[in-house]
């Protein structure tokens, strides 16, 4: 059960109707206001655990009640709901210091479940132990992140790294493999080409590795 009570604010009796049914079914409590300044006076005076805040209202915008909460220091749960359902609506409202958005129609059990998830991560957070200012110990002494050794024949190394230019190679036979539809003639003879090309760099690389047989690793 809880103890303080859901605002809703929206000027459509059906949908209040339909909201306080399930909520007071669920243990919430429920007022509700049709009017935007008749529901931003409740929020500014009385205590809430939830607002469900509809966007259009006769006489005022959801964004902007929400922004005036906010700015007067109230950290209730803020839901907007509405019919818009664009990205840019979302973003607008989550901007204006909502904590969810939900388009309408949505359904009653996605709509409890919300409430249940914004308020028991409330009460998580809040029973959460602050952080100190400062550190109650010591630092840790830095540690010194510079290399201590380089591997052996760093130059040769770098010169058998696979060339920029062969990389454009090597993409587009990553790309082709094992697509087979619509290749050409033109299309063989470049995978043709390429593949010598990688067969040849295969072999002076292999060069290049038994002439290091000998060197430590």
């Amino acid at each position: 059960m809880n103890n303080l009570p859901v605002l809703v604010i929206d000027d459509d009796p059906r949908i209040a109707d339909t909201l306080e049914s399930i909520l007071v079914y669920e243990g919430f409590p429920v007022l509700w206001a049709s009017t935007g300044a008749e529901g931003l006076r409740l929020a500014l005076t009385e205590e809430f655990c939830c607002i469900l805040l509809d966007i259009h209202l006769p006489d005022m915008r959801g964004y902007d009640i929400c922004r005036q909460l906010r700015n007067a220091g109230k950290y209730v749960l803020i839901i907007l709901m509405s019919v818009e359902n664009q990205e840019e609506d979302i973003v607008r409202g989550l901007k204006a210091g909502a904590n969810d958005y939900l388009a309408k129609p949505f359904g009653l059990d996605e709509l409890i479940s919300r409430i249940h998830t914004h308020l028991h991560w409330q009460r998580v957070y809040q029973n959460m132990p602050l952080q100190p200012s400062r550190p109650t110990e010591e630092p840790p002494a830095p540690v010194d992140l510079k290399p201590q050794w380089k591997r052996p024949h760093a130059k040769k190394e770098q010169e058998q790294r696979t060339k920029s230019a062969e990389m454009p190679l090597l993409t587009r036979l990553a790309i082709r493999n094992g697509n087979n539809e619509r290749k050409n003639t033109a299309t063989h003879r470049i995978e043709a080409l390429d593949r010598a090309r990688i067969n040849k760099w295969n072999q002076e690389f292999s060069e290049k590795l038994d002439e290091r047989t000998d060197d430590p690793f």
